[in-house]
């Protein structure tokens, strides 16, 4: 089954941790002791490695912890019923989607999306019952990759909250990875759902609400989509606090404009994670633009990527040894980016 799209709080802890101080006969009757007795946050790396091991005995100790006092021991619950995939846990799953914490509201709408096809019914319920449960019942429709759930994200994108366009945005990208490029191509036929969805996508980029716009460019943007560059580069340059920024500033590679370089700029000194897709996208546009000489001059382009430096701007300069040089000096061409990469792995 693909990865789902998790939780920051809940979902990104199914990863090798203490498993080996678990490795005996009976791993499966101190984890249950720990869940059953521990702290909270033992209680929480105990459901998460029972999950691990994937014993179906471990399935009471799970439930019982769904009605835990602690926010993060239910949403650890959660995500060890999702990991180990038993259908049968669905309906308890679903109970949580009205879970009085909405972070384990939403681990619920999640875990239910790693069921896929099969937890549909649950999802679709908790779209249409409404508040408070309808966006991440939405978001989580998306993330079960199955085609049929179209219908309802459309409606909520047509009818919807600003709250609910938003998510409905959001399940449609995570249906996008899921189904494949070919699914929603950039110029779809007429009259094909792909189309709708093309339709209702850039007719949000320029309506109201503002994070169904950002989400509708982003999407848009990884096709490259001329609708969503001015929201893209009014994201990355007047909207610090936006939570799609990094994901503006990723797909504006896609644009080798000078408002968009110039947009990426802005970010190159921001803390690290922004920092980071300010970098990679800045290295792919100036290495475009030293082939093309659209954006900058290709020297100037050559020598903004060199004062980049780091691994974006070494792995660009590899690339561009593969092409031949822009005007045709290419010995010039070649010893210039022989020399630049010599002296960045120097400095690693």
């Amino acid at each position: 089954m693909p990865a789902r799209s998790h939780s920051a709080i809940f979902f990104v802890s199914f990863e090798p941790t203490a498993v080996a101080a678990y490795a005996s006969v009976d791993s499966a009757t101190f984890l249950k002791d720990d869940i059953a007795f521990g702290s909270p946050s033992q209680r929480v790396r105990a459901l998460r490695e029972i999950a691990r091991l994937g014993s179906p005995e471990a399935l009471p100790a799970i439930r019982k912890a769904l009605g835990d006092l602690e926010p993060a021991v239910r949403g650890a619950a959660l995500a060890s019923l999702a990991e180990l995939g038993a259908a049968e846990s669905i309906p308890e799953i679903a109970k949580r989607l009205q879970d009085p914490d909405p972070q384990v509201a939403t681990a619920a709408a999640e875990s239910l999306a790693r069921f896929g096809a099969r937890a549909i019914p649950q999802l679709r319920d908790a779209a249409r019952s409404g508040r408070p449960t309808r966006p991440a019942a939405l978001q989580a429709l998306g993330g079960t990759g199955d085609a049929s759930v179209m219908p309802d994200l459309l409606e909520a994108l047509r009818t919807g909250t600003c709250e609910d366009k938003g998510a409905a945005i959001e399940g449609i990208r995570s249906m996008a990875v899921f189904q494949g490029d070919a699914w929603l191509p950039r110029d779809p036929p007429a009259a094909s759902q792909a189309a709708g969805v093309m339709e209702l996508l850039v007719g949000e980029v320029g309506g109201s609400c503002r994070p169904a716009a950002e989400w509708a460019a982003v999407v848009l943007g990884r096709l490259a989509h001329p609708a969503a560059l001015p929201v893209l580069v009014e994201t990355v340059r007047a909207r610090p606090d936006s939570p799609r920024l990094v994901e503006a500033l990723t797909v504006l590679a896609s644009y080798p404009t000078r408002e968009s370089l110039t947009a990426v700029e802005t970010r190159l000194t921001d803390p690290a994670t922004v920092r980071q897709a300010a970098r990679r996208s800045a290295a792919i546009l100036y290495a475009w633009s030293a082939l093309k000489g659209d954006i900058l001059t290709s020297d100037v382009s050559l020598g903004r990527l060199a004062l980049l430096g780091g691994d974006e701007a070494l792995a660009a300069f590899r690339e561009l040894l593969k092409h031949p040089a822009p005007d045709g000096g290419e010995a010039r061409w070649r010893g210039t980016i022989e020399a630049t990469i010599r002296k960045l792995e120097g400095g690693r």
